[in-house]
């Protein structure tokens, strides 16, 4: 007799072919228990509100895309902050939605502009689903923003002139966005100004193959990007061969929006009849200019008007023939024709801003011409005086000639009459050309007026074109006086391959430190000008230069917001220090050596212990991002400059602000105390130089002299030059009468 066998869980008989020595009921049972366990782990690993994902505590969802969620989260260490977490939705982490996925982070990654969301941090929850951390953006989208604040036409286009800058640096780091649409970029606003920022690069294409080298093919048949937005060969799916030509488009049906109130095509037509009646519209159909879109749209356009500040005539008038010829080329069906860059987008709105030729204009002569003629009507309504002088003294002359040769042919009883008659002729011409004559002296005259005019708006380059053009045989004392107080520099420094930044000497005089935007430091001898060393570090412009009170080392401050100290002797990198969020824009020594202070786009000044690096004191006050500071030779103030186009005096030892000076019409751009203490120095955006009573406040003098705006200026120990650096490639020594009292 075989013995049965027993379930061990219940005792009960079991069949011959129980699986595992179990009986099928408790079998069961132990089936629906995992099932359980496994959904309540499941449920464990779905993010939401109130959820942790690494550092950060997610707290509302805020945007959701085709294959990812956007949170609002709460960042609590290192630094506490609020973000946005991007996190691949559930379920649709398949193989290519995360290869997409991972592929946005690192487009992301590889940007930083002011105008391009920036990436803080990524990762991988517990569940195995990728998200990564950018800056929360607190905003609206650009066409909205736009018409809540109504802004005009001008402040519109320099929002978008903005956003093409953006574009730009993502196409320079090998980015096409491929989905440029208001609702992907957001105005936030920053301190007083409206900053557009540009977000989502989801369906971003790499233009060079390390970027996609794990990304997944397109699926054929599918369409990416936003169909109002989408140029030609967007619609047409031939994604392999798009360009960032087709970005450029994308920006026109933008700006056309900004500017007409409503895209090029209408979205509920367009979408109507598929993906064949979008591909045939997008590639086929020519759209209404922004005038002719405008004026179709009833009443409609009177609110679309206001939304602008002005009236609907009025707004049709101005959209007509330069202001909509820049979206219609950047819409042109075939992209060769398009704008080449959306830099050069950018470029021909501040075409439009000075009244310069439009590159969308025609290439018209009689087109060129107007726009010259309308841009110089002075000088142009002076020259067409004179020539019509000279043609009609010309013509007298002729005529008379005309007549002298029939009296010469006369009977001899004439002679008389013809000699009379050519004499009257002779005094004709001569009269013409005296009055020729006195036309072209009156146009010096007026032209040195004019210099001395434009002299006193510290417009220097407009002096120098119009000393330039005055004839050498009348240029007399006034034109020499005028060029001579136009130019006070005793010596011009070459070897900066781009822009110059900033400038200063060595405590004993005999050398001069300078830095430029080619990322390099140059030391020159002061007496001489030659060059002495090239110091090479900064991975981007060297903002600001200073010599060590002993002259044996040299700090440097850049736009990769890092500060170095260097050997003077040598030229060897001693040391780095960080801490600012932004640009440096100025870094000096304190008298005594021991201290650093520096600038920065952050709107902070910040002192450093020379050395150790050692952060020792945070400043703040200014309204918008510190350009300039320096010491006090006692050592117990810091004189700082900002964009806010102040300047203000603080008590080192206790922070406190003593005095705020105003009377520059741009950003400080750089600044410095006289070796006595007792005056300023500051250089500004607006091409001057200013000297201030360092006691007072009150303003002294003003050096002009400069091209362009003054980014860096120095004092020499004896305090009777001045050294200035400008945005013209040019350095300048100046005599400076700076004595105590």
């Amino acid at each position: 007799m075989i013995e049965k066998k027993r379930c061990p869980k219940c005792n009960a008989d079991l069949p011959v072919n129980a699986l595992g020595g179990i009986c099928p009921k408790c079998l069961m049972m132990i089936g629906l228990e995992d099932k359980a366990n496994i959904a309540q782990k499941e449920s464990t690993l779905i993010e939401g509100p109130g959820a942790k994902i690494g550092h950060y505590e997610l707290l509302e969802l805020i945007g959701e895309g085709g294959m990812g969620l956007v949170y609002l989260a709460e960042q609590k260490e290192p630094v506490r902050r609020r973000v946005a977490l991007k996190i691949v939705k559930l379920g649709m982490d398949t193989k290519q939605v995360v290869t997409r996925f991972e592929a946005e982070r690192q487009t992301l990654a590889i940007l930083e502009h002011p105008n391009i969301a920036h990436v803080f941090d990524a990762g991988t929850t517990e569940a195995g689903r990728p998200y990564f951390v950018m800056e929360y953006v607190k905003g609206m989208s650009i066409t909205k923003y736009c018409d809540k604040q109504k802004l005009s036409v001008e402040e519109r286009l320099e929002l978008f002139r903005q956003v093409c800058e953006g574009v730009h640096h993502a196409h320079q780091k090998g980015i096409i966005h491929r989905d440029i649409k208001p609702s992907n970029i957001l105005v936030s606003i920053h301190g007083d100004r409206p900053v557009p920022k540009i977000i989502d690069f989801g369906i971003a294409k790499a233009i060079t193959q390390p970027l996609v080298e794990k990304t997944s093919y397109t699926e054929q048949g599918q369409l990416l990007g936003t169909p109002e937005y989408m140029s030609p060969e967007q619609a047409e799916m031939a994604y392999q061969d798009i360009d960032t030509r087709s970005d450029i488009y994308s920006l026109g049906v933008v700006l056309y929006e900004l500017l007409a109130g409503v895209p090029p095509f209408d979205a509920k037509r367009l979408r109507e009849g598929g993906i064949d009646h979008i591909q045939q519209v997008i590639c086929e159909e020519q759209p209404k200019t922004p005038s002719a879109r405008l004026t179709s749209l009833g009443d409609k356009a009177k609110r679309i008007a206001e939304s602008r500040r002005t009236q609907i005539i009025t707004l049709t008038r101005r959209l007509h023939r330069e202001l909509e010829w820049i979206p219609m080329k950047a819409m042109r069906k075939d992209r060769t024709r398009r704008y080449r860059s959306a830099s050069e987008l950018a470029d021909d709105i501040q075409n439009y801003f000075t009244g310069a030729p439009l590159i969308a204009g025609p290439e018209s002569t009689v087109y060129r011409t107007r726009k010259f003629v309308r841009k110089h009507a002075g000088s142009v309504a002076m020259v067409a005086l004179v020539a019509v002088a000279i043609v009609l003294g010309l013509v007298a002359s002729i005529f008379m000639g005309c007549r002298a040769e029939q009296a010469r042919k006369q009977e001899a009883a004439m002679r008389a009459q013809v000699e009379q008659a050519l004499i009257r002729a002779e005094n004709a011409e001569k009269a013409a050309k005296d009055k020729s004559e006195e036309l072209r002296r009156t146009l010096y005259v007026n032209s040195i007026q004019l210099a001395e005019a434009k002299y006193g708006e510290a417009n220097i380059r407009h002096v120098r074109e119009l000393l330039d053009a005055c004839p050498e045989d009348l240029r007399g004392w006034e034109w020499y006086r005028l060029r001579h107080i136009s130019d006070q520099s005793r010596m011009t420094l070459l070897g900066h391959k781009k822009l110059a930044t900033s400038v200063a000497f060595s405590p004993d005089g005999k050398r001069i430190i300078s830095g430029g935007w080619d990322n390099t430091i140059k030391v020159w001898d002061a007496e001489t000008g030659d060059e002495l060393m090239t110091l090479r570090g900064h991975k981007e412009c060297v903002k600001s230069v200073a010599f060590s009170p002993d002259g044996k080392r040299m700090v440097s401050g850049s736009n990769d917001k890092t500060i170095k100290i260097w050997d003077a002797a040598t030229g060897a990198e001693l040391i780095t220090l960080r801490g600012h969020g932004q640009s440096i824009n100025l870094v000096a020594f304190s008298p005594d050596g021991k201290c650093i202070v520096s600038t920065s786009a952050d709107n902070t000044i910040k002192v450093w212990d020379a050395a150790t690096g050692e952060k020792l004191l945070t400043l703040r006050g200014h309204r918008d991002g510190v350009k300039s500071v320096a010491f006090s030779p006692d050592g117990k103030r810091i004189a700082s400059g900002s964009n806010d186009k102040t300047i203000k005096v603080w008590d080192l030892a206790t922070g406190a602000e003593l005095m705020t000076l105003r009377g520059h019409g741009n950003w400080i751009e750089s600044i410095a105390f006289s070796p006595d203490g007792k005056r300023i120095i500051s250089g500004s955006g607006d091409n001057t130089i200013k000297v201030w009573d360092a006691a007072t406040g009150n303003e002294l003098m003003t050096l002009r002299g400069h091209g362009d705006w003054v980014g860096s200026i120095a004092i020499s120990p004896d305090g009777k030059r001045i050294v200035s650096a400008s945005g013209d490639k040019t350095i300048k020594v100046w005599d400076a009468a700076i004595h105590p009292g």
